[in-house]
């Protein structure tokens, strides 16, 4: 019986770990499109077609629109770090980010900077309310650097949805 607990708490785990390895996957995915969306304006610019200005212009207007998963989205900061873009929060666009805090004292933005600094993309974890909502839970993000601009483009998953998932999946 003993046994049988300990196999059923392992897989448990590896159940859990196979959940979040999957949304890590997804979070990848989703940078690496809106990346490309960017690298798109950033060649435009290069090639002469657009000026750049208006090209981060433009990238930043395409990022803002984009949603998946009903509520998750695109942010865009840049190396200072400045918020250039954020669809939820317009009230820290064009502000300075290294003040963002979370309940823990992690400064979430400087993180995602250094994180980009150190190896050009990652995952930063730190604590952020959902939209519409003042409580903050876990959340996961990937980060990418764009270099030509500076920029920092980053989304995110909460993982207490991975939990809630999880012991739902668990249950049934």
């Amino acid at each position: 019986l003993i046994g049988l607990i300990i196999l059923s708490v392992f897989a448990l785990y590896d159940k859990r770990e196979a959940m979040m390895n999957d949304r890590q996957d997804k979070v990848r995915n989703i940078v690496e499109v809106g990346h490309a969306i960017v690298d798109y304006y950033g060649e435009q610019a290069r090639l002469g077609h657009l000026p750049e200005g208006e090209a981060q212009r433009q990238a930043l207007a395409a990022l803002s629109k984009v949603r998946y998963d009903n509520n998750e989205y695109f942010a865009v900061f840049d190396m200072r770090p400045y918020t250039l873009m954020h669809p939820i929060k317009a009230s820290i666009v064009g502000k300075d980010a290294s003040i963002i805090v979370d309940p823990d004292g992690n400064a979430v933005v400087l993180s995602m900077r250094d994180k980009v600094r150190q190896s050009g993309a990652g995952f930063v974890a730190y604590l952020w309310p959902k939209p519409n909502a003042k409580a903050p839970v876990p959340k996961l993000s990937y980060v990418k650097g764009y270099t030509p601009w500076g920029w920092i483009i980053m989304s995110g998953i909460y993982i207490d949805d991975v939990d809630t998932a999880f012991w739902n999946d668990t249950v049934k």
